[in-house]
């Protein structure tokens, strides 16, 4: 095999290709953990808008029962009147 105008050994070329496969399996394997950390913070947003969400809802609602009261308090004094 040559290289660079260089004759090489098939047991050198297979040496060289050693130091690349062992840093693509480092980058392979300090990826995975950022792949898992991405999806449980994206999990996190989900459930904190889902916990906002259902907050805002039952804000509105207990807004709107106070507002039947009112109203129906009112009409009872200016109806007794």
């Amino acid at each position: 095999m040559t290289v660079d105008g260089k004759e090489m050994k098939v047991e050198d070329a297979e040496l060289d290709l050693e130091p690349t496969s062992t840093c693509m399996q480092r980058q392979t394997f300090v990826l995975i953990p950022n792949i898992v950390q991405t999806f449980g913070r994206f999990s996190q947003m989900l459930e904190s808008m889902y916990m906002a969400t259902h907050s805002s809802f039952f804000a509105m609602v207990g807004v709107a029962e106070q507002l039947g009261q009112l109203a129906e308090c009112t009409g009872q004094r200016f109806g007794a009147v």
